[in-house]
């Protein structure tokens, strides 16, 4: 697996949690959009989805994910199901997968096994951003980066 190393401006981020496993956040997505699609809100970039435990060292039902959409810096909302993530500029390394969604487990341990061998163990931000919509390209062309930032990057 190729990782690169890329250098991203700040980002801000709405999202609505999801806890249980990593592959179920499709509802989150669901929720979230069902939210956010009629109160008129734009996205500025790619959905992305936000992850913060170890499926190898927590149970599944207390894993705890974020489904969000990229909004501007200065985007505000109060909302009682939606929080704001804000992502710091910095350098993140990055690789980017082919394939259906149900190849992203697979595919993050590859990663993770790959930056481990770059040298990084200890991470501030874990998240995949969705570059194709599911809806429209058939599975095998759907393109999803993989990102992640040392704490000490």
């Amino acid at each position: 697996m190729e990782v690169t190393k890329i250098s991203f401006p700040a980002r801000r981020y709405l999202a609505i949690q999801h806890v249980g496993a990593y592959p179920e956040i499709g509802g989150a997505f669901d929720r979230l959009f069902g939210i956010i699609g009629p109160m008129g809100i734009e996205m500025v970039g790619p959905p992305a989805g936000f992850w913060y435990d170890d499926p190898e060292s927590k149970p599944v039902e207390e894993l705890v994910s974020d489904a969000a959409v990229q909004v501007g810096l200065d985007f505000e909302i109060d909302h009682p199901e939606l929080h704001l993530i804000d992502v710091p500029e910095g350098d993140f390394l990055v690789s980017i997968y082919s394939g259906p969604y149900s190849g992203l487990p697979a595919a993050w341990a590859e990663f993770t096994q790959a930056l481990e061998l770059a040298g990084g163990t200890d991470w501030d931000w874990c998240f995949e951003e969705y570059l194709n919509d599911h809806t429209e390209v058939p599975e095998a062309d759907l393109q999803t980066r993989l990102v992640a930032s040392a704490k000490n990057s």
